[in-house]
């Protein structure tokens, strides 16, 4: 078989994202929804008493619900410990093969989830079915930011928002037919699903190149020549081919090698200060509260909004097709719009759309107050989806440098995963306690905290060759300058790679898929 099927170009990036991204995130999003539908169903709660928050009430129904959020939040620490595993991994490995790995024990985990007939095992299936996908999450955005060109990067990238949401919808409809039949089919079904995703994406994975960067960092320079002509659709000692290389080698002479220790360190190349814009960006995306709803929009609708079993499947399955219509739009404006923008606009959105859910769902007998938390629901999920999914990971692994991108990528991906796992753990108790105020707890983190974080700290990166940004940082000499650097670096044309070549997309290269 020829390499990469015998594609070059534009069309290996294509082919690459149809037979591996699309099926991987599309399992990654159904991962994320498939347990809000199925935790109430009586099959399961009959197999997990222990769960049951059906047909308990008083401090039993309180002792399973924590329970229930502990065994929810598995999900969160398994993709936590395997995105931490990926700093040491992920550059051994390369980009492709951690992948991979990732999609095998997401398959074994799948497996025992599936066929469990007690807690341990389902709780032990689950923990290995997210430990694997946590570290596809965290090697994904990865492997296709460093084989694409600049100005297509963001587009590329945040396809797999709406592969994700494609999931979400999965996972909601199938749910959804499923609640008119009994039997543990119901959810085994659905937990068994992933397995056929994660073997598509399996078999197609080997047939593409992995990163040309990595491929360099461990010294592999003719693979990655090799890999650099596919992908530009150029000879390989084309002048293009050989500028390339040599930007990406002195990138690395430029900023090192690096280490996990590194990344707390700044330097010149302010290691640290990256990696905590990173941590932040993945930590904002979790306590902006959207997985309070989308682990729990069951229990929103039914509780707080006095829905009925059925209607309220059928709600979640329209929110869950919502996002996946609605993603599209960010997809479509990243790279115009820029990072900074779409990020302030989606936490400022989010602000208000929960402060008003506060409001209206304090009424519940008011039924214009209802319909209207049903609507700013939608419009939250609107921000959030063009704001964070995939943008998020877009921008972690952008404003990495190559010799810490694997580490800094994993402790971002890590702090994504040990704030959702917070906040899907508390928000059972936050429901309980707070009621309608614990929306307002985050509208105050959206508006607050996340809006001046992103204001003060996060450059803008559109459009930039990775090694561009290098300088925004080896410019800047405290946390605040990176805003400022990237702007005087567009408003005077300073769009060069780390030893000074000019870095700007010209005409002539426009036809050619540029790896950046």
């Amino acid at each position: 078989m020829k390499p990469a099927l015998g594609l070059r170009g534009a069309k290996l990036n294509i082919g690459h994202i149809c037979t591996v991204i699309l099926p991987a995130y599309i399992c990654f999003g159904y991962l994320m929804a498939v347990t809000s539908g199925i935790e109430t169903r009586q099959s399961w709660v009959h197999t997990f008493p222990q769960m049951d928050t059906v047909n308990t009430t008083g401090s039993k129904e309180a002792e399973n619900s924590r329970i229930k959020g502990t065994v929810t939040a598995i999900f969160n620490l398994g993709c936590l410990f395997s995105a931490l595993s990926c700093i040491v991994v992920g550059d051994i490995l390369g980009r492709k093969r951690t992948f991979m790995l990732g999609l095998v024990i997401t398959i074994v985990g799948s497996i025992l989830q599936s066929s469990a007939f007690s807690l341990p095992q389902l709780t032990i299936g689950r923990f290995v079915a997210e430990f694997g996908f946590g570290g596809v999450t965290a090697t994904g955005p990865n492997w296709q930011s460093e084989t694409v060109q600049p100005r297509l990067r963001g587009f590329i990238v945040m396809l797999q928002s709406i592969f994700l949401c494609t999931g979400l919808a999965l996972a909601g409809w199938l749910e959804y037919g499923l609640a008119f039949t009994e039997g543990s089919v119901t959810w085994r079904l659905p937990l068994a699903f992933p397995c056929f995703l994660c073997l598509v994406s399996l078999c197609w994975a080997p047939v593409w190149p992995d990163s040309p960067r990595w491929l360099i960092k461990k010294g592999r320079i003719d693979d990655a020549r090799n890999v650099l002509a596919m992908l530009r659709d150029e000879s390989v000692d084309s002048p293009g081919i050989v500028h390339q290389i040599e930007e990406i080698e002195t990138s690395l002479q430029e900023t090192g090698q690096g280490s996990f220790k590194d990344i707390f360190r700044n330097g010149p190349a302010r290691f640290a200060n990256r990696a905590f814009i990173a941590v932040s960006l993945q930590m904002g995306q979790q306590i902006c509260g959207a997985n309070a709803i989308t682990f729990y929009q069951s229990t929103i609708f039914e509780t707080y909004l006095g829905m009925n079993r059925t209607l309220s499947l059928l709600m979640s399955a329209v929110l869950f097709t919502w996002k996946m219509l609605i993603a599209p739009i960010g997809t479509l404006t990243i790279d115009k719009a820029g990072r900074r923008k779409l990020l302030l606009i989606a936490f400022g959105g989010m602000g208000i759309c929960m402060a008003v859910m506060a409001g209206c769902i304090s009424q519940p007998s008011n039924t214009a107050a209802v319909h209207t938390a049903v609507a700013f629901i939608f419009l939250y999920v609107f921000f959030y989806v063009n704001g964070c999914i995939g943008l998020t990971y877009l921008y972690c692994s952008e404003i990495a440098p190559l010799a810490v991108r694997t580490q800094i990528t994993g402790m971002s991906t890590a702090s994504s995963w040990t704030f959702n796992f917070l906040v899907v753990e508390v928000t059972p108790s936050g429901f309980s306690s707070l009621g309608w105020k614990y929306f307002i707890v985050y509208a105050a983190i959206n508006l607050i905290l996340l809006v001046p974080m992103v204001y003060f700290f996060f450059p803008e990166t559109k459009s930039l060759h990775l090694e561009a940004i290098d300088n925004i940082f080896l410019d800047s000499k405290n946390i605040f300058q990176p805003v400022s650097a990237a702007r005087d670096m567009r408003k005077h044309g300073r769009l060069q790679g780390a030893h000074g070549g000019l870095q700007v997309e010209e005409k002539a290269t426009e036809e050619h898929m540029e790896v950046v």
